[in-house]
This record gives C-alpha cells, structure tokens and sequence, in this order.
C-alpha cells in the first residue's frame, strides 16, 4: 500500500553538514530539530556521524555521512522522523499503536508506553487469527470517500513489525490497567484528546502541527 500521494526523494552526501542552523534546536525523541533558511535539519545530539537536511516541505531529503563514523542504524530515526513530516503535510497520521487486521478490517490498540498493548495485540494474534500490520507505528488515511484507512509503514518501534497491507481502520481502542475489565466508547472529546497524545506532531513546524490537529479533529 503506498499511504504516500508525493514522492520522497533521498539523496545521500558523503562528508558533514556545513550550513548554520537559523533557530534554536527543538529536541524530540532524543533527536535534535534545527531551523535552517530554506528546511529544516535532523540530528543525533553529541554525535556528528550522520544529520539529514529536509526541505520545508519535507519532500527533499538530504543525508550527510561521515563514512568513517557512519553506523547505519543511526540515520534511520532521523529518515522516520523526516518522513512522518512528509507524511503530515500530506494529511496522513503517525499513530502511536499496534495495528491489527481481522479479515478486512483493521482496528488499533493504543496506550502509554508499558501499558500491555503489544502483549493484547498478540493475545488476538494467538486467539483470532489477526495479522499484525504494524507493532507500533501504523499511518492513517482518509479516503475521497471519507473511508478510514490503517497502513503499514516501512518503520516501527522496539516490535519491528510492518507489513505492506492496509485495512479499513473499525476502531481505535485506548487500552488503561484497572482491577476490572470493561469497554466503553469515548465521547468524541475523549476520542480527540487520546489521539492528539499518541499521534505524531512535529511541534518545532507550527503550520504542519497544526494540520495534524486538524486532520484528527
């Protein structure tokens, strides 16, 4: 499934980033988010093996090596977290949740980190025969005719998990602990404010920031 309506392109340089940062750095997920004149610049903190320019639109990537130094997995946080841009200014939404798909449908449990809902997504994996989308991280869309969407996206958390598949998205369930069990539906207040705490908002750009809230209003 290609959840993307633009093409991202990546271009790899070899050598260190030269260019002045414009603005303050923003920290996120223990990277380092820095304003330049024309994009933006993502980094690791103390660690000046690799950084990836974006454009504004983040539709141009630009990744900056240092051969000697480079570890590939230290420019993959940096490539997602570039990409979960992309994929906002294209009104798609980085949720924080397992992704599961029953027949054709598709339902996501999302919860704090530690709560239990990797080990619920496996227990309807071992009980139902669902398929696993995505462990932590799938992308939601919205159709022309008003259809949810859940995709699997080529990153995910510590489970590792992503399928190339999409589903109709049925329910997003926010899974608590408690001495009990109960289901309950939110209100759509309740609905809103669980999805703005386990999306993806890029608070350092006001204006994609605020085109998450508005896709998930």
């Amino acid at each position: 499934e290609e959840p993307f309506s633009k093409r991202v392109v990546l271009t790899t340089v070899t050598g260190l980033f030269c260019e002045t940062a414009v603005s303050a750095t923003y920290e996120h997920r223990g990277l380092n988010v820095s304003s330049l004149a024309d994009g933006w610049l993502f980094s690791l903190p103390g660690d000046n093996s690799c950084a990836l320019a974006a454009s504004r639109d983040y539709l141009q990537l630009t990744a900056y090596v240092n051969p000697e130094e480079i570890q590939s997995y230290k420019l993959l946080p940096l490539l997602r977290t570039a990409l979960e841009c992309a994929a906002a200014t294209q009104g798609l939404v980085s949720l924080h949740a397992s992704c599961l798909k029953l027949g054709e449908n598709a339902v996501c449990l999302t919860a704090s980190s530690g709560t239990g809902k990797s080990t619920r997504a496996q227990s309807w994996v071992d009980a139902n025969g669902a398929e696993l989308i995505s462990g932590d991280r799938p992308v939601i869309r919205t159709d022309v005719s008003g259809k949810v969407f859940a995709c699997g996206a080529p990153w995910d958390g510590k489970e590792q998990i992503f399928v190339n598949d999409s589903a109709e998205l049925k329910a997003v369930c926010d899974i608590r602990r408690g001495d009990f069990v109960r289901a309950r539906r939110l209100s759509a207040n309740q609905a809103r404010r669980v999805l703005l705490q386990q999306c993806f908002i890029p608070m350092w750009d006001t204006a994609v920031a605020a085109q998450v809230m508005a896709t998930v209003s």
